[in-house]
């Protein structure tokens, strides 16, 4: 149900304007969507009704660090990103939190010389590193600011809130013209994104028109900025800000209109199994009002060190959300503060995060284009199966990836299996549903199955960051037992090209009965795309093969290997052109096979004997 009623007009600068009013007469612009359980074809006509859900940088589906914390550019350079590198932890995003601000580490708008001497050295070290830079600010400003009086003459005069604090009123056109003035040094300088730690209660800037939220303002104001430039544009702001402050959706879209503009966090949180097990379900539910990219604390804002398994489970949870941002309140939330197990298995899945990049950016281009979003609620696919409801914590990462995230210190969970055959993506063990069952996992693994006839493609090669080398080795983890189909999205990652068609899209398909997994030619193009590629299939829940061809030529045992205790099936190409399809075979003396190479007339009794196709 949307109640449109005063929601202000937005034009086509950008500015706001109210509603014409009716007179005295009562008045009610209401609109009522229904769906049955076709709730897929409700997100659908969502998007299409508010615009579709952002595609944020390919960058940002990597992963983020940021923490509470008066780093300095030595700091980063000497200390942080070279321990990054040598425990072979990715890192893409680097968030500098409040303390870079000078002369009010709260909201000021200079960079503290004490913290960053040369801040345009720093940036442009960051840029070389291949990261991307974010800053921390408070959307207000202190009267003896050096930056206030050009800030105050542009807008036209910033009323005060107090303790020499002044705010804009984003609905202004000359305050919002003056309050992404004091931003563009900073941006001229190499500063990728602003992280908009805002809440209305908190004293900061507003929307002057009580007939729109602050946030779906601001937040669109932040992505048409970047779109300026050249650039992706998204928002990096808390969920739900202005609602803090006692303005809800009812005057506006609300959350609704971010879905199309903004990456949301949703700080700060406290540092327990509950907070863990609330995040889980959280993010599925945000997705089933079109929310797409919410995002957490991994590790939670509160809280020093971590027990190591709630740490442990913190990192494999965020691994497969849509955005895995680490950061706390001066908290230790990175591998190297944890030793044994601990420690490998948060870095096992910060590496697996950022090999699941081509996958998940596939799946946020989808949403984009569909409004299906990245992570969904188990009713999504099975609305008629009442388990679907009852176990809010697990979802589809994608249609063919379940995540049962383990939220308690046992160890174990809960899970339903849909219908269907279900392969873990670490043990091989497969699962038929509908059932439920406990899953257990050691720290170092996580419950994550992947359907019979799913896809699932990762990058196989190691990268600090995604923009240190293209997609040139691929891995293709397939579910065997069923046929299955996936297309593969790549545009440059950045920019805006791909909104007039700079873009590739590669078809990739199992076929069951004959074992043959086939990846078709690439359309599309975009600057910067690869003309070769190798692929590695990772068959799961398979018997091993005699034999395996590519594009039809058989090729020798030490290209594939078989792991009999996993079932699982590896084999890795040569460098191939995208520009062609290819085929990998896998011909094995299963029984069908077996007789089928019997003369048609013979007649083989085996009483009792069932079989199995593999």
């Amino acid at each position: 149900m949307l109640d449109d009623t005063r929601t202000a007009l937005l034009n086509a600068d950008h500015t706001i304007t109210d509603r014409p009013t009716h007179g005295t007469q009562p008045y009610q612009d209401g609109y009522l969507f229904g769906y049955g359980q076709n709730y897929k074809q409700g997100l659908a006509d969502l998007n299409a009704l508010t615009g579709g859900a952002v595609l944020l940088p390919q960058s940002a589906y990597g992963v983020w660090y940021s923490r509470y914390f008066a780093y300095t550019t030595a700091d980063y350079q000497n200390t942080l990103l070279p321990a990054f590198r040598s425990s072979f932890t990715p890192v893409d995003w680097l968030v500098v939190d409040t303390d870079w601000k000078s002369p009010s580490t709260w909201n000021g708008w200079n960079w503290n010389p004490a913290l960053f001497p040369n801040p345009q050295a720093f940036l442009d070290w960051t840029k070389q590193q291949g990261l991307s830079t974010s800053l921390n600010i408070h959307p207000s400003i202190a009267g003896d600011d050096p930056r206030f009086a050009t800030a105050n003459q542009q807008a036209g005069g910033l009323p005060a809130t107090g303790g020499n604090q002044y705010r804009w009123d984003w609905t202004n056109p000359a305050h919002l013209r003056s309050y992404l003035g004091v931003h563009e040094p900073f941006e001229q300088q190499g500063v990728r994104e602003w992280w908009l730690d805002y809440c209305t209660s908190c004293g900061g800037s507003r929307a002057g028109d009580p007939h729109v939220a602050a946030d779906n303002f601001i937040n669109q104001a932040y992505a048409d900025d970047a779109t300026g430039r050249g650039l992706r544009g998204f928002s990096f702001a808390r969920i739900g800000g202005a609602e803090q402050g006692g303005i809800h959706s009812n005057y506006a879209l609300g959350p609704w209109s971010e879905r199309r503009n903004t990456m949301q966090f949703t700080g700060d949180t406290p540092a327990t199994w509950d907070m863990l097990a609330f995040e889980a379900r959280f993010t599925p539910d945000e997705a089933a009002a079109g929310l797409s990219t919410v995002s957490h604390d991994i590790g939670s804002f509160h809280g020093g060190h971590l027990a190591d398994d709630l740490y442990a489970r913190w990192v494999q949870l965020g691994a497969f959300q849509p955005v895995l941002r680490l950061h706390s309140d001066h908290g230790d939330r990175l591998p190297w503060n944890y030793t044994g197990t601990a420690a490998a298995s948060a870095e096992r899945f910060l590496r697996l995060r950022e090999s699941l990049v081509p996958y998940t950016y596939t799946l946020a281009q989808q949403a984009n284009r569909t409004g299906v979003p990245i992570t969904q609620p188990l009713y999504l696919n099975y609305p008629t199966q009442d388990a679907a409801y009852t176990h809010p914590q697990e979802y589809l990462y994608g249609d063919n990836v379940l995540v049962a995230p383990i939220t308690s210190s046992s160890g174990s969970v809960s899970a339903w299996i849909p219908p269907g055959t279900w392969t873990d993506y670490f043990t091989g063990a497969s699962y038929t549903g509908p059932q439920t069952l406990t899953l257990s996992a050691p720290l170092t693994a996580m419950p994550v199955l992947v359907r019979s006839g799913g896809i699932l493609p990762t990058r196989t090669d190691y990268v600090d960051n995604q923009q240190q080398g293209a997609l040139t080795q691929l891995t293709l983890t397939v579910g065997a037992g069923a046929n299955g189909s996936f297309s593969l999205y790549q545009d440059a990652g950045e920019g805006l090209g791909y909104r007039s068609g700079q873009s590739t899209s590669t078809p990739i398909t199992w076929a069951d009965s004959t074992r043959t997994l086939t990846v078709g030619a690439t359309t599309g193009t975009y600057p910067g795309a690869v003309a070769s590629r190798s692929y590695t299939l990772r068959l799961t829940n398979a018997a091993a093969p005699t034999a395996v061809f590519v594009d039809g030529t058989q090729v020798p045992e030490t290209a594939w290997s078989y792991n009999s205790n996993r079932r699982k099936v590896t084999v890795t190409t040569s460098s191939l052109s995208v520009g062609s399809a290819h085929t990998v075979t896998l011909s094995g003396r299963t029984l069908v096979s077996w007789l089928a190479r019997l003369n048609a007339k013979s007649v083989i009794w085996l009483p009792g004997l069932r079989t199995r196709a593999s």
